[in-house]
């Protein structure tokens, strides 16, 4: 009974842990395939696009919020 327990424990561990990068790998994919454009160049001045940025910050929270949940697993 004992062994089966750790038996369990370490299945659960494994696929906790293979969720976990799983999941990292999808939120990293869809940061670096992110279009948004922070800068937007206006007559030789760079200024900060509030829009893309607002969508930016929104996906790494969102990313932050999920790696936090999966790891608390």
């Amino acid at each position: 009974r004992i062994l089966y327990k750790e038996q369990q424990r370490r299945e659960h561990s494994s696929t906790s842990r293979v969720k976990l990068l799983h999941e990292c790998e999808v939120l990293c994919n869809r940061l670096q395939e992110c279009s948004v454009n922070f800068l937007a160049e206006e007559e030789d001045k760079f200024t900060v696009d509030s829009s893309s940025l607002s969508d930016a910050l929104d996906l790494l929270a969102t990313s932050d919020n999920r790696i936090g949940l999966l790891l608390a697993e």
